[in-house]
């Protein structure tokens, strides 16, 4: 296993939510996802467990994870 990260493709998107958004992704291919909150604070759940973001927090969310 290689500690090295490789970018194969890169893409920017923007969402703004109101109260929440559920997220399915958008193809077959669950990509790995880096996010950065701009404002606002937030939860992210995920097998029932939670993490809370706010202003100026990354996330990494792994491929194949909805």
């Amino acid at each position: 296993m290689s500690d090295n990260i490789y970018v194969t493709e890169l893409g920017t998107s923007r969402h703004v939510f109101q109260k929440y958004h559920f997220c399915r992704g958008n193809s077959n291919k669950r990509k790995s996802r880096i996010g950065l909150i701009l404002n606002g604070e937030g939860t992210y759940i995920y097998l029932n467990q939670k993490l809370k973001v706010s202003k100026g927090d990354v996330v990494f969310i792994p491929e194949n994870i909805y």
